[in-house]
């Protein structure tokens, strides 16, 4: 394939008044590695390449760059309209199909377990619930050392109570589950 190269006889000239100069590719070579022209830009369109501004320049090379992304990104499928898509039932595509981001079963049962675990944590003394909200709920979660040596005790103390309380929980929710099936 033959490419021909233009650049501008006055880079500084309205755009109405440019006037072209074709190089060959010899001449295009020797002029965009020489003083003059390593300041100058230029766009290649495959078969020809043209001086532009900067700006053009610039421009050209983000749109093309954007469509080379699209181009990668893109698996070989178009985009369908929800609406286009009906089945036996005439339900459309937005009806029809199934949000996999979404599973309702475990949600519900997620908020079943939470509603659970929040009764059993309102039926434990006020220094258990403490220790649990201190340790797992609270925005500023406390280290068991920490809870130690506030409460002026040793970890090892504060790890046996917390086991005996997750252990008391444990029995708590599950009986809670029971009766509400």
């Amino acid at each position: 394939m033959y490419k021909r190269y233009f650049r501008k006889k006055d880079p500084e000239c309205k755009p109405e008044e440019v006037e072209w100069i074709e190089m060959s590719g010899e001449e295009f070579y020797s002029y965009v590695t020489s003083p003059d022209g390593k300041s100058r830009h230029f766009i290649d369109m495959g078969d020809v390449v043209l001086e532009a501004t900067e700006a053009q320049a610039r421009k050209y090379r983000e749109e093309l760059n954007h469509s080379y992304y699209i181009r990668a990104c893109s698996d070989g499928h178009s985009p369908l309209s929800l609406y286009s898509i009906k089945d036996q039932n005439g339900c459309c595509g937005e009806e029809v199909l199934i949000d996999e981001s979404q599973d309702v079963e475990y949600q519900a049962i997620m908020r079943m377990d939470a509603q659970a675990l929040y009764t059993a944590l309102a039926q434990l003394d006020l220094l258990s619930c403490k220790l649990i909200f201190s340790l797992y709920l609270s925005k500023n979660r406390k280290t068991e050392q920490e809870l130690a040596e506030e409460q002026g005790i040793s970890q090892a103390a504060i790890s046996k109570r917390k086991k005996k309380i997750l252990k008391t929980l444990k029995i708590l929710v599950i009986k809670i589950q029971k009766s509400q099936q």
